[in-house]
């Protein structure tokens, strides 16, 4: 063999080496969530959820960060083509137990192929009204969802498409609509927009905290409100969803100084509606 067929299978070999750990781990599944819908609910409820995501296969649970949140999976009743009950895929009863803080926590799956990344999870308050969600059917106007004031509502935005809500508001009361979107990983840009009982707009929002709207007004009269959200692109499905609250409470923007030394005493601005 001579010296230069020699440095040939050399270097071939040498390339083979370098290039195969780099297309092994290539090939290994990443689980991945892009969305649990509705991604959040009540201190002391039970909510079933869904998932939507990459190499989510043989999935047996899901994993909070607070041991009071727990999750069994949905099973279904044997029927003629399924002769014993089985896990529905992506489906899972979520238990929020009352020792759970309000506020946000992660989520991962757990399958065939490990842990996936993480989601958010919101838990709300138990008091005030319960959570609704509105998966489709609310597109126009003459379709728009009923809501109430302090009730969460769990949306998600079809392509082209605008979702409608009602809500009944008295003459003379201020009320704050928060969309949260991108600070619960969802993909949405949302757009917010309040129109009164005439159909004038009287607020509109978008990108006020991150990308998330909220709209601030003051009823002018009685009547029945209606809120329009939308996606910037009016991008649509499963990753483009929503938690949404119409709420006559307090709200704080910010805090200054914005940290303190424990122990100590001092002067702090609060700033908000």
């Amino acid at each position: 063999m001579d010296f230069g067929r020699q440095a040939r299978i050399r270097l071939s070999l040498f390339a083979l080496l370098a290039v195969s750990p780099a297309v092994a781990l290539a090939q290994l599944p990443s689980p991945e969530i892009e969305a649990i819908f509705p991604p959040g609910g009540k201190v002391g409820m039970t909510v079933e959820v869904e998932l939507t995501g990459t190499d989510l296969d043989d999935l047996t649970g899901l994993r909070f960060t607070h041991p009071g949140i727990t999750a069994q999976p949905v099973i279904l009743p044997a029927d003629e083509i399924w002769p014993e009950p089985r896990h529905d895929g992506l489906k899972f009863t979520v238990q929020i137990a009352d020792s759970v803080p309000a506020g946000m926590h992660e989520v991962r799956s757990i399958g065939r192929f490990g842990l996936s990344t993480p989601r958010f999870f919101v838990v709300s308050p138990r008091e005030g009204p319960d959570e609704a969600t509105v998966a489709e059917g609310n597109e126009t106007i003459e379709t728009a969802a009923p809501i109430e004031l302090e009730q969460t509502i769990n949306a998600k935005t079809a392509p082209n498409r605008s979702d409608h809500y009602k809500l009944t508001v008295h003459k003379g009361q201020r009320v704050l609509v928060h969309v949260w979107g991108e600070r619960i990983d969802s993909r949405i840009d949302a757009i917010l927009s309040v129109f009164d009982p005439s159909g004038k707009e009287i607020a509109a929002s978008l990108n006020e905290i991150g990308l998330d709207p909220v709209a601030d007004f003051t009823a002018p009269a009685d009547g029945e409100y209606l809120i329009k959200v939308s996606d910037y692109l009016y991008n649509g499905g499963p990753p483009f969803y929503y938690r949404m609250l119409a709420t006559t409470t307090p709200w704080l923007n910010g805090v200054f100084p914005p940290a303190g030394t424990p122990g100590s005493r001092q002067k702090f601005t609060l700033y908000g509606r």
